[in-house]
């Protein structure tokens, strides 16, 4: 395991990288206000899609600050450790909802060619979102094939740091590959299942696999399962659910509302997930 020889120096990257992305996204809010107001303006439920995004962003920030603290208050940081990792995760995905938002606040503003680059743009931050927790379950898989006397090799850690790595690398570079070449919006669509619920589905059988394997007692495992497994759950029902509320302004703007508010159920469960420690009985 990659052991933080420098706390501080990481600190200190981490805050810069932070404030640059913020940066980032106050410029781009910035350049197109004129654009937002007018949906403010026009939009019948934009407020409320305002709303919810606004807690569900509040709700992940503060998820991602408790998890970096529960990490940098721990005797020795590794960068496997499952607080670092969700910390990251956490991060990726704020930011993520923080484009959201802005997508939805200019949703219809923009000509077709643009809208491709902002959809690329989000479905890389998607991918980037799960890269921590993909490494996790790379980790936790080959902890199970480590197991049987055939794969005894695993056991040496620098060996399974090159495996996973290898690994993580090989899925992300296909991912990003799909998103690249991926010539307009419709298909750009249809990846995007084929990235989020094998992903999802990985990860809610390993926190099951480690419950099960009695690991990872930082956090709740069989809770954090059940809340990956909601997630995927509400992932594969989005259109069910927007086509029942249709394609025009206000059955899209409905469907986000609805659509992130179980999302927001959904991080309440998985945060209770991190806070809680899971008792293994010693049998």
């Amino acid at each position: 395991m990659l052991k933080l020889k420098h706390k501080k120096s990481y600190k200190l990257v981490l805050f810069l990288g932070v404030s640059l992305i913020i940066l980032a996204l106050i410029t781009l809010f910035a350049l197109n206000l004129s654009l937002i107001i007018k949906s403010l303006n026009e939009v019948e439920g934009i407020w409320g899609i305002v709303i919810i995004l606004s807690i569900r962003i509040s709700l992940l920030s503060g998820m991602t600050i408790f998890t970096f603290n529960r990490w940098f208050q721990q005797e020795e940081q590794f960068i496997s450790d499952i607080p670092h990792l969700f910390g990251i995760f956490l991060l990726v995905l704020t930011v993520g909802k923080v484009f959201d938002l802005f997508w939805d606040l200019t949703y219809f503003r923009f000509d077709d060619e643009f809208v491709l680059l902002l959809l690329k743009i989000r479905y890389f931050i998607i991918i980037l979102t799960f890269i921590p927790l993909m490494y996790l379950s790379i980790i936790m898989f080959l902890y199970s094939l480590s197991l049987r006397e055939s794969f005894k090799k695993l056991n040496n850690e620098n060996f399974k740091d090159r495996i996973t790595i290898t690994l993580l690398s090989i899925i992300t570079i296909i991912e990003m590959l799909a998103i690249i070449m991926a010539p307009n919006v419709f298909i750009l669509g249809r990846i995007l299942p084929f990235i989020i619920i094998p992903s999802l589905l990985v990860i809610a059988y390993i926190f099951y696999f480690a419950y099960k394997h009695q690991r990872l007692t930082q956090v709740h495992p069989l809770i954090l399962s059940i809340g990956f497994l909601i997630y995927m759950i509400s992932s594969i029902l989005r259109p069910v659910v927007q086509a029942i509320f249709g394609e025009t302004p206000r059955g899209l703007a409905y469907y986000l509302i609805v659509a992130e508010t179980i999302d927001l159920i959904v991080f309440i469960v998985i945060f209770f997930g991190l806070y809680m420690k899971a008792t293994y009985s010693k049998d």
